[in-house]
């Protein structure tokens, strides 16, 4: 969604999920919510891509290599959060910046192996 960084903000709705009501036991879950854009620019989609700009930055960190920074094999949810963070910006020429929350302090998780390195 557009504005989607502002999530957290009072009783802010996005979707079908209350996130303003809902917060405060979301902080205690040790939870990572990834917004698409931050809470004053639109997310931005083109026709090339079938989606938008959040979404291609995570395909293409999830289908290769590129976003295992350091090059052993298990792509972590930090690797992945940088990976998508620069591909975003570079998508959208700076117009649309990629926005974690994580909303305890959680140390960095593996998500996958790499294949195909």
């Amino acid at each position: 969604t557009g504005y989607a960084g502002g999530f957290s903000g009072g009783e802010i709705t996005k979707g079908f999920v209350d996130f303003g009501r809902q917060y405060d036991q979301l902080t205690q879950s040790g939870l990572v919510i990834w917004s698409s854009s931050a809470e004053n620019e639109q997310s931005i989609e083109r026709d090339e891509w079938r989606n938008g700009a959040f979404t291609e930055a995570l395909v293409d960190g999830l289908t290769g290599s590129a976003a295992d920074g350091d090059g052993d094999g298990v792509l972590t949810e930090l690797e992945l959060s940088a990976f998508v963070a620069r591909r975003v910006k570079a998508l959208t020429g700076g117009r649309q910046h990629f926005v974690p929350h994580k909303l305890t302090a959680t140390a960095d998780f593996p998500l996958f192996g790499v294949v195909g390195r």
